[in-house]
């Protein structure tokens, strides 16, 4: 479990390090979601608790950072200079309980007494608030959910509660009806685009030609950190990354490539639909614009579209959350069938 809280500890008790926070500076694409939290915030409106639902790579991250700043800033602006904002950056402001599970990991027992405890005390000298942010909400075990529900319920008069997920077809019923949800489109494409050029040429890896970056970016979903990943990932020679979505694959090859990326990272049955659909949709679009059918054909894309709406049935209507291992076991017996 990796996260970070304010240690009231004894000379000989040993503070953990702060964690690697992402600079909301550095944003793209939500402009208008930061100007309309700033506003809110102002006449005291934006809901708690608040849960950011949108795809891996898009910057939720860094959202969640951005929303404690707002509440902790001499301005109310989150503007990154004054010394509030530059303690919630480095992950040392003792307003605040960042929690992180591991990537292979969940929320645990402890990590809701965490949450609890931090939510016990009052707000500092010149502060309004004591706020927790909680990366991957979906990751919530069962018996840590519980422990919160009555917290989500009632929270403290000082307390602000931030949330995120990707996975939000993976998230506890319980855990979900509590929370007001602020849904994240992806950034727009150009500026996207533009990110992902000066993100390469500050690592000074291999720069790719426009059409490159705009399919792999389709790729990835429209989301730029998955993108940059798989271009960082290729110019170390690593072969790419496995979780970006392959264009030129048959329906069957389809339900092979979801079931091997599983031994790569953990995916969601929810999340490999959305990039399906994303991909199968940019197809069509070419197909319409240029007048040329799809690499394999229509009736495999007939056949892949015929594949997603499987697998988004399946996914909505399995009982428990589905991996993208059970989810293409999943569709091997339905294709059988």
């Amino acid at each position: 479990m990796a996260f970070w809280r304010l240690a009231l500890a004894g000379p000989k008790q040993a503070i953990p390090a702060p964690p690697e926070l992402p600079d909301w500076r550095e944003l793209i694409g939500f402009g208008s979601d930061l100007a309309r939290w700033r506003d809110l915030i102002a006449r005291e409106a934006l809901p708690s608790p608040l849960l950011l639902v949108g795809r891996d790579g898009i910057g939720k991250r860094a959202l969640l950072l951005a929303l404690a700043a707002m509440h902790l800033c001499g301005q109310r602006s989150a503007c990154g200079l004054c010394s509030s904002c530059q303690m919630v950056l480095t992950g040392t402001h003792p307003e605040v309980l960042w929690l992180e599970a591991a990537a292979d990991g969940a929320y645990l027992l402890d990590d809701a007494r965490s949450l609890q405890d931090h939510l016990d005390l009052s707000p500092g000298l010149g502060y309004a608030y004591r706020i927790v942010c909680i990366v991957d909400a979906d990751k919530l075990s069962e018996a840590a959910a519980n422990r919160l529900l009555k917290v989500l319920e009632e929270p403290p008069s000082q307390a602000r509660l931030f949330f995120s997920t990707g996975r939000i077809g993976a998230m506890l019923t319980t855990v979900l009806s509590r929370l007001v949800r602020w849904h994240l489109p992806p950034p727009p494409q150009a500026e996207s685009l533009s990110w992902l050029r000066s993100q390469l040429q500050k690592s000074g890896a291999n720069q790719a030609d426009d059409a490159q970056l705009v399919s792999i970016l389709r790729r990835a979903g429209l989301a730029p950190g998955v993108a940059l990943r798989h271009l960082q990932e290729s110019d170390h020679g690593s072969g790419g990354n496995p979780s970006v979505l392959p264009l030129q694959l048959s329906a069957g090859e389809l339900v092979s490539w979801a079931e091997k990326i599983t031994r790569h990272e953990g995916r969601s049955a929810a999340d490999l639909v959305e990039e399906w659909d994303i991909a199968i949709n940019y197809q069509y679009r070419d197909m319409i614009r240029t007048g040329r059918p799809p690499v394999g054909g229509l009736r495999e894309r007939h056949q892949c579209r015929d594949l997603l709406r499987r697998a988004r049935r399946l996914a909505r209507g399995a009982r428990v959350p589905l991996n993208a291992q059970l989810l293409a076991e999943a569709l091997l017996l339905t294709q059988r069938q």
